[in-house]
């Protein structure tokens, strides 16, 4: 047992002295890695949350197209009984995505059972921690088309937001 010993001492002495010249290693080897992972984890972050509000864009667009196609502009909420079947619309499409600082446009090219109409919105993206901005859209859009399955008592009409780009809800396709 004695040799045993006297071998372990031997080979942690050769370690130590193999080890005097990678004395900061270890710091300079974080110093690269902890950067790179926290770029990749609030890059994920940053993405995880550009997606999230994408689905709640698209979840309220088609939830209010649905109650457009059936007449029930406001959704049976009371709080977007609001004018117009298009502003009740426009409210309701808001309340259901829950996305803050959206834009809404209905587009209605012809007010009769059997026919499609649009409901459009927009949002302009954001990056919560700012390093996946520039890989990011500037403006989110989603649209659905519906057909009017009941008859609008007051009409819907076209209308809506202004368009947070300024081209006129060009991203907005006039159903067929």
């Amino acid at each position: 047992m004695g040799g045993t010993t006297e071998c372990r001492a031997g080979s942690l002495v050769r370690g130590r002295r193999a080890n005097r010249g990678e004395s900061g290693v270890a710091l300079v080897e974080m110093a690269i890695v902890v950067p790179l992972l926290l770029l990749l984890v609030f890059g994920i972050l940053d993405f995880g949350i550009f997606l999230y509000r994408n689905i709640e864009l698209t979840q309220g667009v088609r939830e209010a197209g649905r109650q457009g196609a059936v007449a029930l502009y406001d959704g049976g909420n009371a709080a977007c009984n609001v004018g117009s079947p298009t502003q009740n619309l426009v409210c309701l499409t808001k309340q259901r995505s829950g996305v803050p600082g959206m834009a809404v446009y209905v587009l209605v090219p012809n007010n009769t059972v059997g026919k499609p109409f649009a409901v459009c919105a927009t949002y302009k993206s954001s990056a919560v921690t700012g390093l996946v901005q520039p890989f990011l859209p500037k403006y989110m859009h989603t649209e659905t088309i519906m057909r009017l399955e009941q008859a609008p008592a007051n009409g819907l009409t076209t209308g809506g937001d202004a368009d947070p780009e300024g081209d006129n809800w060009s991203s907005c396709a006039a159903p067929q």
